[in-house]
């Protein structure tokens, strides 16, 4: 898939990027991630007040790896306003 630069005609001397494609894998992994995370929550709303009690992304990250749970901080943090299902960031950060 190739992509023209804005405001630029289709010709030979256009510049083009390739696209971005997720790895599948990845993505899959982490919506897994994410549910097992809501369903924590909602399981034991306790747990959800200390990630909101978390000073940071990683600590946030231990206390999931604690209960089983394997994310990357960068993907947590992607998604910290996702987590508790209201918006609202999850923790500061």
């Amino acid at each position: 898939m190739v992509f023209m630069v804005a405001n630029q005609q289709d010709n030979k001397s256009a510049e083009t990027t390739t696209a971005f494609e997720a790895d599948p894998d990845h993505a899959s992994a982490v919506n897994q991630a994410i549910q097992a995370i809501r369903e924590l929550v909602q399981a034991n709303p306790e747990f959800g007040d200390q990630l909101r009690l978390a000073a940071s992304t990683d600590d946030v990250r231990k206390l999931l790896q604690a209960k089983g749970i394997d994310i990357t901080d960068e993907d947590l943090w992607r998604h910290r306003g996702s987590l508790l299902g209201d918006g609202t960031l999850t923790w500061r950060g």
